[in-house]
């Protein structure tokens, strides 16, 4: 479902527009009466990586986690 607002409303109401777009809602900001920019929920897909069944129970430095979330992502492109 598409809803139209005021970047004015945007702004003032975005924890509420984050919230409906986290429940599949979309939204179409308007400057002076003209589409500026959508805001639209991800697609379906969902991935998520438990680095704590994977070798690291206290955590990964910050340099690995991009490594790995590269991996993910260089997987998706083949």
């Amino acid at each position: 479902m598409n809803t139209t607002i005021t970047l004015k409303q945007f702004r003032t109401d975005m924890p509420a527009v984050i919230d409906a777009v986290s429940r599949g809602k979309t939204f179409t900001v308007i400057k002076r009466s003209r589409p500026v920019f959508e805001i639209t929920p991800p697609e379906d897909e969902e991935w998520s990586i438990d680095f704590t069944q994977n070798g690291y129970p206290e955590g990964i430095a910050p340099d690995e986690l991009l490594k790995k979330i590269d991996a993910v992502l260089a997987e998706r492109e083949d």
